[in-house]
């Protein structure tokens, strides 16, 4: 039984879930910035957990590794742009 109960675990796909302050605390920003985002469509949508917005550590891994892919190619952009 035990053996069970640990190879459960061990393959357990429930991810943990980010309240909005802490998704605010690690972008650095005010959780009403956080709402606004989700209303603009500038961040993902939330997973409602009762009444309270929740995000995968993997939606917000993947909006900060997007943002960061968007930031390099105006880095690139802008440089490029300023050799001519």
């Amino acid at each position: 039984m035990t053996k069970m109960v640990e190879t459960m675990a061990d393959t357990d796909p429930v991810e943990r879930l980010l309240s909005i302050d802490e998704v605010a605390e690690r972008l650095g920003v005010h959780r009403d910035t956080i709402y606004n985002m989700v209303h603009d469509n500038r961040f993902p949508q939330p997973i409602k957990v009762g009444s309270r917005p929740r995000w995968t550590v993997n939606q917000f891994n993947t909006y900060v590794a997007d943002l960061l892919r968007q930031k390099e190619a105006e880095q690139r952009k802008r440089r490029r742009a300023s050799r001519t």
